[in-house]
C-alpha cells in the first residue's frame, strides 16, 4: 500500500467522519396519544414485550419498524440508533464507491459539500433506498455483481420490515436492475442465476424476522393487498398545476437530453420509486408526504451530479430548477408550514452519543406524560382488571397509560385499508384455535359535524370496514361509557338475528334515495360504484376522486361523510344513526341518503342500491338503549328564520343573531338531566370567507367558547356545531350560540336551529 493512498483513506475516514456528525439528525424517542403517536408505543411495545405477535400484525409499518419510530422502551432507542449509523455510513460509502466507479469528481470538496447535502436530507427510508439505487448502480457497472446484488437484497429485505413503501420501491429498483442487465448481457442463464441469489436472501432474511415461512409468506400478502388498497385515502388538494406540470416534463425530458447511457441508466432505475413517492405525496397531500418526495428530488439529483460525466453544469441547473418547482407548489399543501432543515448536527451527535441516559429519561417522563390524559378512573380499572382487552379504532395510549393486559388485533391500529384478510377483528369469533380480547375500549373521534361518531380523513365510523364493526356491536356489550369512550364487554349471546337484503336498484349521483327505518331492526346500504377509464387513468397515476354520502335526518338537517367504494360495497351503515355514542338518547333517523362525488366526469353516473334490514334479536340486558338508546327528551328546539327572506348576510367580521338560554333555568325546569347535549345546525354559503359556528358560555366559573370552523365551499352545507355541558361544571350561566364570520367575504345564511337535549 503506497503512502499516498493511505494519505487518502486517512483524509476520506475524516471527511466521512465530519460528514456523519455534521448531518446527524434530532432524535426524539416520544410516543403519545392519538393515530400516529400511540402506533409507535405499540409497535416497539410489542417489538420489546411480544415479537410473536408483532410478526402476525398486517400493517404499513413492519415488525422493525420501531428503528424508523423508536421509543424509549426496552433496549429499542439504542438498536435503533446503532442501525441508523450503520446505514449511514454504508449509505456515504456507496456514494463515495458509484462517484469513483463512475466518473471521480476533480474537486474532492465540491464532491464532500454534495454528499453532506444529500445526507442532510436523508432519512431511513432514503438511506436504504439510495443505497439500493447505489448498488443496483455498480451492479450494472459490473462491478463485484455478487456481493452488489446479494447487498441490495438484504438492504431492501431490511426496509421492507421496517415499512412496507420502504421494502416494496427498493425491491422495484432491483427488478429493474435485473432487467437492464439481462438486456445489456443477453445472458439468460446468469441473469436467472442473479433472480434466484435475491429470492433465496429475501427469502432467508424473511424466515429469520418472522421466524418462520408461514407467517412470512402472510406478511407479504397483506403488503401486497395494503398496497392495492392505498388510493383510498386521498385527501383534497388544490395543487399548482402549471409548477407540477413543468416539473413532470423536466424531469423526462432531461434524460433524453444528456446522451451519457449512464444518467439513462439511472432514470430507470429510479422511475419506480420516482412514481411512488408522487404517488404518495400526492394521495395524502399533506406536509411529509409532500416533503419526502423533495428529499428523494434531491438526493437522486445528488446521485446525478456524482456521476455525470460531460454534463455536471447542466445536471446542477436542473436540479435546482426542479426543486423550486416543488418547492413552488408547497403552500398549497393542506398543513402548509415553512420548512426548515438543519444543515449543522454537532449538537444533535453531541446530545445523541454522549447524554443518551438523559434523552432517554427526558423522554420516557415526557411520554408517560403525554399519555396521562387518557388514564381511567379507578372504577372502570376495577371492571377491567387483568381481563385481555383491545382499544378501537387506534388510540393505544389508553395501554400504556394504565398498564392494560393488551391483546392487539392483526391490524393492529384502525383499518386503513380494503382487505379481506387482514380484517383485525375476523379472528376474534372463537375458532380456528384462536380466542378475543375480553373488553374492548371503543373511544369516539369528533368528526367535521361535531359529532362524536368520526373516523379520519372526514369519515363515519360504521362505515370504516363495515363487517369489521359490525362484527364487534354483535359481539359485544357496553359496560359503561362517557364522553370520551364506552367500554365494551364480550357477551355470549349475538345481537342481531337474521338480515334481509331488499332488490337491487339502479340510482344517479346527486340523488336523494329514500331510506327505510325500523324500530327493531337495522339499515345498511350495499353501494356499488364504478370509475370510467378516465377515472381508472387519474386514480393510478395521480389519485382517486373522494366519494361522499350525504344523511338527511328527521329534523332535515343534512350530516356529510366521506367513504371509501370498496368498504361500501360491504355496507354503509344508515340507521339507526349514531352521532353521539356516550348518550342513551336514541337520534335523528336517517330519512334520505345521497351520493356524490368530486369529478362525476371520471365515475359511471350509475350506483347500484340495496338495502339491508338486520333484525334485532332483542333487548338483552338493556344493550338496545346502550347501543341505539330511545327516545330522548328535548329541553327546547328552537328554529330561527333570520330575516323575512330567510337569507341573513354576514359581512366580515359579522356575528349573526344569537340564540341565548338560561343554564340556571334549564337545569331547574329539567332536575333530572345531569348533562346537556347543545346542538346548534346552520345552513350556510361561504364561497370564500372562513365563517364559525359558535357554542359559548358567560357568567359562570366554567366558561368555554367552542369553535367549530366551517370551510369554503361553493354549494349551500349544513354546519353542526355541538357541545356536551354538565350541571356540575356549569350550574349557572348564559348559554349562547351564533355565527362569527372571521373572513373578509360574505358569508349567507339560511337558517339556524339550536336543539338541546337532557341526559
Amino acid at each position: 500500500m503506497s503512502s499516498e493512498s493511505l494519505s487518502d483513506r486517512i483524509v476520506n475516514g475524516l471527511f466521512l467522519l465530519i460528514v456523519f456528525i455534521f448531518s446527524f439528525p434530532v432524535f426524539a424517542p416520544e410516543y403519545g396519544s392519538g393515530l400516529d403517536a400511540s402506533y409507535i408505543w405499540g409497535l416497539n411495545w410489542l417489538f420489546a414485550n411480544d415479537y410473536d405477535t408483532l410478526c402476525h400484525v398486517i400493517y404499513p409499518l413492519g415488525p422493525l419498524a420501531f428503528l424508523k419510530y423508536p421509543a424509549v422502551i426496552g433496549s429499542n432507542f439504542v438498536w435503533a440508533l446503532t442501525v441508523y449509523s450503520i446505514i449511514k455510513i454504508v449509505f456515504i460509502l456507496l456514494l463515495l464507491k458509484t462517484m469513483r466507479t463512475y466518473c471521480a469528481m476533480a474537486n474532492k470538496v465540491a464532491t464532500w459539500l454534495l454528499i453532506l447535502l444529500m445526507c442532510c436530507f436523508a432519512n431511513i427510508d432514503l438511506m436504504i433506498i439510495g443505497s439500493c439505487i447505489l448498488l443496483s448502480l455498480l451492479f450494472i457497472k459490473e462491478e463485484q455483481k455478487l456481493l452488489s446484488i446479494l447487498f441490495a437484497a438484504l438492504i431492501a429485505s431490511l426496509g421492507l420490515f421496517i415499512k412496507s413503501s420502504i421494502g416494496t420501491i427498493s425491491f422495484s429498483i432491483i427488478a429493474v436492475a435485473l432487467i437492464i442487465d439481462f438486456c445489456k448481457n443477453k445472458t439468460l442463464k446468469e441473469s436467472l442465476l442473479f433472480l434466484l441469489i435475491v429470492l433465496i436472501m429475501f427469502a432467508v432474511s424473511g424466515m429469520v424476522v418472522f421466524g418462520g415461512f408461514i407467517t412470512f409468506a402472510k406478511f407479504i400478502y397483506g403488503t401486497f393487498r395494503m398496497i392495492l388498497g392505498y388510493g383510498v385515502m386521498s385527501i383534497p388538494v388544490h395543487n399548482n398545476w402549471i409548477l407540477l406540470s413543468l416539473f413532470i416534463f423536466v424531469m423526462l425530458i432531461f434524460p433524453l437530453t444528456v446522451r451519457e447511457r449512464n444518467i439513462k441508466t439511472l432514470f430507470l432505475l429510479a422511475i419506480i420509486p420516482f412514481f411512488a413517492f408522487w404517488k404518495h405525496a400526492m394521495v395524502r397531500g399533506d406536509m411529509s408526504h409532500y416533503m419526502l418526495l423533495i428529499y428523494f428530488v434531491i438526493i437522486f439529483w445528488g446521485i446525478v451530479i456524482l456521476i455525470v460525466d460531460n454534463a455536471k453544469l447542466l445536471s446542477t441547473f436542473v436540479a435546482l430548477f426542479t426543486v423550486m418547482l416543488l418547492f413552488g407548489n408547497l403552500p398549497n399543501v393542506p398543513d402548509y408550514e415553512e420548512p426548515r432543515k438543519q444543515i449543522c448536527g454537532v449538537n444533535n451527535f453531541s446530545e445523541t452519543i454522549f447524554n443518551r441516559k438523559n434523552i432517554e429519561e427526558k423522554y420516557s417522563a415526557l411520554s408517560k406524560q403525554n399519555v396521562a390524559v387518557n388514564m381511567l378512573s379507578q372504577e372502570e380499572r376495577e371492571i377491567i382488571g387483568n381481563a385481555t382487552v383491545d382499544v378501537f379504532p387506534w388510540d393505544f395510549s389508553y395501554i400504556a397509560a394504565n398498564d392494560l393486559n393488551w391483546m392487539p388485533r392483526t391490524t393492529l391500529s384502525h383499518p386503513l385499508f380494503k382487505s379481506k384478510m387482514t380484517s383485525g377483528y375476523n379472528h376474534w369469533i372463537e375458532k380456528d384455535g384462536y380466542s378475543c380480547p375480553s373488553f374492548i375500549l371503543f373511544h369516539f373521534v369528533k368528526d367535521n359535524d361535531s359529532c362524536f361518531f368520526g373516523s379520519i380523513d372526514g369519515k363515519y365510523m360504521l362505515n370504516e370496514e363495515p363487517d369489521m364493526t359490525f362484527q364487534l356491536l354483535d359481539e359485544y356489550s357496553v359496560v359503561l361509557k362517557n364522553s370520551n369512550y364506552m367500554l365494551l364487554k364480550k357477551d355470549t349471546t349475538a345481537y342481531f338475528a337474521e338480515k334481509e337484503r331488499e332488490k337491487e336498484q339502479t340510482v344517479g349521483y346527486d340523488e336523494w334515495i329514500e331510506t327505510p327505518h325500523y324500530s327493531n331492526a337495522a339499515v345498511r346500504a350495499y353501494v356499488k360504484t364504478r370509475r370510467n377509464f378516465l377515472g381508472a387513468i387519474k386514480s393510478f397515476f395521480y389519485k382517486d376522486d373522494i366519494y361522499y354520502v350525504d344523511y338527511m335526518l328527521a329534523d332535515n338537517s343534512i350530516l356529510t361523510y366521506r367513504f371509501s367504494p370498496s368498504a361500501a360495497e360491504e355496507g354503509l351503515w344508515c340507521n339507526p344513526f349514531i352521532k353521539f355514542p356516550y348518550s342513551n338518547k336514541a337520534e335523528e333517523t336517517v330519512e334520505k341518503i345521497r351520493f356524490r362525488n368530486s369529478s362525476n366526469m371520471n365515475v359511471s353516473p350509475k350506483i347500484k342500491l340495496s338495502f339491508e334490514k338486520i333484525n334485532i334479536t332483542g333487548n338483552f340486558a338493556g344493550r338496545e338503549v346502550q347501543l341505539f338508546g330511545t327516545q330522548e327528551e328535548v329541553v327546547d328546539d328552537c328554529t330561527i328564520t333570520l330575516n323575512n327572506d330567510s337569507i341573513g348576510v354576514l359581512k366580515s367580521g359579522d356575528y349573526s343573531y344569537c340564540v341565548k338560554y338560561d343554564l340556571a333555568t334549564l337545569w331547574n325546569e329539567h332536575e333530572n338531566f345531569s348533562t346537556l347535549i347543545v346542538e346548534a345546525d346552520v345552513n350556510l354559503l361561504n364561497a370564500s370567507s372562513t365563517a364559525h359556528v359558535i357554542i359559548s358560555t358567560e357568567a359562570t366559573d366554567n366558561s368555554f367558547w367552542e369553535s367549530e370552523p366551517v370551510k369554503p365551499s361553493s354549494q349551500w352545507q349544513t354546519v353542526c356545531g355541538a357541545k356536551t355541558i354538565s350541571k356540575h361544571n356549569n350550574p349557572a350561566g348564559l348559554l349562547k350560540c351564533y355565527v362569527w364570520n372571521s373572513g373578509n367575504s360574505d358569508v349567507n345564511i339560511n337558517e339556524m336551529r339550536v336543539v338541546i337535549k337532557g341526559l
